[in-house]
């Protein structure tokens, strides 16, 4: 049985993430991430087979972007993704390397992070209604 799982693209050292998980595509995924936040159940699922998707690197299970950020949880590093992507700018997943200086997230500012994705999906929908 599949699960409907399309893989992003790999290009020298950089993941944008999965096209397709469960079916749907990542505006979806990103709507829930909003909405339900990191510990629903579905969510969980999407973000560790994207974890798990893309280990390279010197560090592989560290979690660094385009950006030269680095996150403490994979939750933060998919809610800036989102946020990028609602602003039509695009974060990718990088190799963690040894030789590159990163800036690196706070526990308390990934949450920052996320809560702001959350607020701004939410301001985002609430405009479209009225």
């Amino acid at each position: 049985m599949s699960i409907g799982i399309q893989m992003g693209t790999l290009k020298s050292g950089r993941y944008y993430g999965l096209d397709f998980y469960g079916g749907l595509r990542m505006d979806f995924w990103c709507a829930r991430l909003a909405t339900k936040g990191c510990e629903d159940s579905r969510v969980a699922g999407w973000l560790q087979m994207e974890f798990l998707s893309f280990h390279d690197g010197d560090f592989p299970t560290k979690i660094c972007d385009t950006n030269y950020v680095q996150y403490p949880n994979y939750c933060a590093f998919k809610s800036q993704q989102c946020l990028m992507r609602n602003q039509d700018q695009k974060v990718s997943r990088m190799r963690c390397l040894q030789n590159e200086s990163y800036t690196i997230l706070s526990p308390a500012k990934s949450e920052d992070l996320v809560l702001r994705w959350s607020q701004e999906f939410s301001t985002l929908t609430l405009g479209q209604v009225g």
